[in-house]
């Protein structure tokens, strides 16, 4: 069984394959698996007050706190470059591609979901 999973979004649109890979979030992180999702370029907007998947990410947020930890980091500058910086949902983490290196590092397992759609 795998301890930690990375999740790279680049996409923001609430399609398929990003609504599919927050259920596998979701399944991780009621199995005790602790899920670092790093959302970048235009996924930034998923997680912003407006966008109809923030509520989503902050209850899978506050699932994490009672099941496996969860993170939920966005790139900052594509935060900014969106205008959606200030506006993220409750629990979301500002980084950098730095951070999002940590998080690809230290994951057991790592997808990435958006990449050429």
């Amino acid at each position: 069984m795998i301890a930690s999973a990375a999740l790279v979004l680049n996409a923001g649109s609430a399609n398929e394959q990003t609504i599919t890979a927050l259920g596998l979030v979701e399944r991780l992180v009621e199995r005790g698996v602790t899920v670092r999702v790093f959302a970048h370029d235009e996924a930034a907007v998923l997680s912003a007050g407006t966008h109809p998947v923030a509520r989503a990410v902050e209850g899978l947020i506050r699932k994490g706190v009672l099941g496996g930890p969860l993170q939920w980091i966005v790139e900052t500058d594509a935060s900014v470059a969106l205008g959606v910086d200030g506006r993220q949902a409750t629990g979301v983490i500002e980084g950098d591609h730095a951070e999002l290196w940590g998080v690809v590092r230290d994951a057991d397992l790592v997808l990435s979901v958006g990449v050429g759609s």
